[in-house]
């Protein structure tokens, strides 16, 4: 207690400093802190729900690595098997129109089958849960629903007599059974749950994107693993249709299952994006190390100034370690008080990154708040930062030598030395970060003005989902054809088109199928699909390289058509000459003869790092799947102006509503999400990395002045000049910067591997960006230097040897 006392007595004697030093501490906590709120939202938060750490998940990947879906009657012959015991349960997510209380509202829902809330071990708040009888793996569904906590809170204002009314899933109307507890949102942390309804309650449902299971306390996930490889292939087999047959029947038995641990939830963007948060994390804990490394150097220089008070300690008969545990003291008090400013940074900076993610169909809102155990990381981190910035301080303190031999201004050479060997090391970490921040950044700037295929860019992309009941009544082949024709005879409009998932699904969550030409055996390759309406193509300026675009009497009951991309064109034939041919995509029987009318350019279909991805196009109406769609809109007049016209057809028409609306290359841009990420981190973090450089080496430089004050004025005294006085500063801060810049170069091209899956146009041992980085360092050492380098000219000679 004594020596926290007298720990709180130096803080205060030096005001100043401390303040300084703990608002250096503060800035690297609070940005380290905000960082790891990011990425513990989406890594490691578990769900909140009983003991979450038993709860695994299996999915279904075809053996090249694209995900599948599992058919519900397999998923009903697995809870039957061995797995029956784990409490498994089909869970999908999915979006629809509903009316409840007078109002609409697009709607994120968790579809269920079997009895996940068992599974979940989930209570409602109010009400009763949706049982497994009401919720068959096949067979239609009982038309109940549990509302989730905020859209209970939005459309009823929490009314407790909500079980027993009514609302209205698109076509459907069902029965409100209960309401979620307010900490359950699902397990999908991406999305808060608004309604949990059974699969195949309100629209035909064939499979589930996962299984839930939640282990027995003697079971773990390899037994599991392996008991699903053994049976996978044979109950898939006895799943799927016999009508399914031939090729198509050995491609939808080309999978296995994928077990991994659900305790953090599904989250779609971890998947996507998991290596950009892991690489965050990793830009934190450089900057945490950078400003340990400046806050131990200033505490050196400092320790200058009180050598002399060591000395009298010492002489006192106070040990080394006592000496040393009161500058531990005194060092945990600053970086509690850098804690105490970090994290309320902290708790604003990082709700703030929500608006770097993705737009997408289903609203995201899972909380970047930090949590618990942020905050005990940050207070973690605190303390190991005392200790690691009072290491090299207490050694020179407790030294037998260390003793003042003058004034306060003078030092001895191992503290000054010291000091000055921080600074390199601080110097080399600033560039490894600088450097490997700026490719990052540059990686955003190649990604922003990369050629994505398509030439259109003044079009309007408007969202589309239907109104309450509005899909119940729908002709697709007449509605749709008379949207785009209304919406095109809009003055200013020069063409109009429809597809379903271009520029809103990103490349990588994309479904991918099998493709091989009807009647052969094996498929040559895998390709996602799409569906289009005539139109599209000319809209967004993809070009049509063979054959013919789509027409309106491509409609049901007419030949089964297809377009394909470029890219898969060439895979099936070199020379890319496929039109007239027919092909096989997928499983469904419906899609082994497909004639193929055209071929298109290649274009990105969601991100922007490939712009060859292989793509089957459909007609949308053809296949009836034209609704859910997104309208492109090429004008001349500005897009704006456009926009209400539109929601007054739309509104007029009556099926569908606007749910979101952006230019077309705002689409692209939306999923841009890791690099966007990365480049904000990178640039707030490459701010703070060279203030924290340039305070450091002021500080150090101040201190040089100071302990060459006498020196400084005999040479004036003889005759120096103010530029042969400045000289002597700055190129102090040279040779520092410059031996920090050649320790950091080997150092930031190693380092700068661990952010290759961000690079994009860029590679991590760019010359241009390190010679840069390189340059810019030097830069702010010799600005760092202006100020102890006037103070160096106008020393007085006489007052610096009167004070010696």
């Amino acid at each position: 207690m004594k020596d926290l006392q007298f720990a709180f007595r130096r803080v205060r004697r030096t005001p100043l400093f401390s303040v300084a030093v703990m608002l250096i501490l503060g800035l690297g906590i609070g940005a380290s802190a905000t960082t790891l709120s990011v990425v513990n939202a989406f890594m490691w938060r578990p769900v909140n729900v009983p003991h979450p750490e038993q709860l695994v998940m299996i999915r279904s990947r075809s053996k090249d690595g694209a995900t599948r879906a599992i058919p519900l009657p397999m998923i009903e012959a697995l809870a039957r098997s061995e797995l029956s015991s784990d409490s498994p349960c089909a869970y999908s997510t999915g979006l629809a129109a509903t009316e409840a209380n007078g109002q609409s509202a697009s709607t994120a829902l968790m579809l269920v089958a079997g009895d996940c809330f068992a599974t979940f071990q989930v209570q409602p708040l109010l009400g009763r849960s949706i049982g497994p009888e009401e919720a068959p793996f096949q067979g239609k569904g009982s038309a109940v629903a549990v509302l989730g906590y905020g859209y209970w809170q939005r459309m009823f204002g929490g009314a407790p007599d909500v079980v027993g009314k009514t609302i209205r899933i698109e076509t459907a109307i069902a029965t409100i059974v209960g309401v979620l507890p307010r900490h359950f949102t699902g397990i999908n942390k991406d999305v808060d749950t608004a309604l949990v309804v059974p699969f195949n309650s309100y629209r035909t449902h064939t499979a589930a994107s996962f299984i839930v299971a939640r282990l027995r306390g003697d079971r773990h996930i390899t037994q599991v693993e392996s008991h699903m490889r053994t049976v996978w292939a044979s109950t898939l087999d006895v799943a799927l249709p016999a009508t399914l047959t031939g090729a198509a029947r050995r491609a939808a038995l080309d999978s296995e299952p994928e077990l991994r641990s659900a305790s953090a939830g599904h989250s779609t963007l971890r998947n996507l994006y998991g290596s950009t948060f892991v690489n965050s994390a990793w830009v934190a804990g450089m900057l945490v190390l950078l400003t340990s490394i400046n806050v131990g150097g200033l505490l050196c220089s400092r320790l200058a100034s009180k050598l002399t008070e060591v000395a009298i300690l010492r002489a006192l008969g106070a040990t080394g370690p006592r000496i040393a545990r009161t500058i531990l003291m005194e060092a945990v008090l600053l970086s509690l008080g850098g804690c105490a400013i970090g994290l309320p940074l902290a708790y604003v900076a990082a709700p703030a990154f929500a608006t770097l993610l993705p737009v997408g169909n289903i609203p995201r809102t899972i909380s970047l708040t930090p949590d618990g155990r942020v905050v005990a990381a940050a207070v973690g981190v605190a303390i190991v930062v005392a200790l690691v910035i009072t290491a090299i301080p207490a050694w020179i303190a407790t030294r037998r030598g260390s003793v003042a031999l003058g004034a306060d201004r003078s030092v001895t050479r191992a503290t000054y030395r010291s000091a000055r060997v921080l600074l390199v090391l601080q110097v080399a970490a600033t560039l490894v970060l600088v450097f490997g921040c700026s490719l990052v950044v540059r990686s955003l700037v190649a990604l922003q003005n990369v050629d994505r295929g398509y030439g259109a860019h003044d079009v309007l992309s408007i969202r589309l989902l239907p109104t309450a009941g509005g899909y119940s009544t729908l002709d697709q082949p007449t509605y749709y054809r008379e949207l785009v024709g209304r919406v095109g005879a809009l003055p200013g409009v020069t063409s109009v088109g429809m597809a379903r998932y271009f520029g809103t699904v990103p490349d990588e969550s994309a479904w991918y199928g099998p493709v091989s030409w009807s009647g052969e055996e094996q498929p040559a390759t895998t390709a996602i699909f799409e569906y289009a309406s005539p139109g599209f193509f000319q809209t967004v300026g993809i070009p049509l390289l063979r054959g013919r675009d789509f027409s309106w009497s491509d409609a049901p009951g007419s030949l089964l058509v297809v377009l394909v991309s470029d890219s898969l064109a060439r895979i099936l034939e070199p020379d890319g000459n496929v039109v007239g041919r027919f092909l096989r995509y997928g499983t469904e029987p419906a899609r082994q003869k497909l004639q193929i009318i055209g071929v298109v350019g290649d274009i990105s279909f969601g991100n922007s790092r490939s712009t060859q991805i292989r793509t089957v196009y459909f007609p949308g109406i053809q296949a009836a799947q034209a609704t859910n769609g997104t309208l492109h809109i090429k004008t001349k007049a500005n897009l704006g102006a456009v926009a209400g016209p539109v929601r007054e057809i739309l509104t007029n028409m009556g099926h569908e509503q606007v749910v979101a609306m952006s230019t077309i290359d705002g689409l692209f841009e939306n999923w841009l999400v890791a690099e966007r990420m990365g480049a904000t981190v990178s640039t707030a973090v490459t701010v703070l990395a060279l203030c924290i450089a340039c305070i450091g080496v002021y500080a150090l430089l101040a201190y040089a002045v100071a302990r060459r004050t006498r020196e400084i004025g005999i040479r004036i005294a003889v005759g120096a000049t103010a530029r042969d006085v400045s000289s002597l500063v700055v190129r102090d801060a040279v040779i520092l910067a410059g031996a920090g810049v050649g320790l950091g170069i080997p150092a930031a091209l190693m380092s700068a591997r661990v952010l290759e899956s961000l690079m994009f146009g860029v590679t991590t041992s760019d010359m241009t960006t390190l010679i840069a980085s390189a340059t810019l360092l030097i830069g702010i050492a010799v600005s760092a230097a202006v100020v102890p380098a006037w103070r160096a000219v106008h020393v007085d000679p006489m007052i610096a040897l009167r004070a010696e």
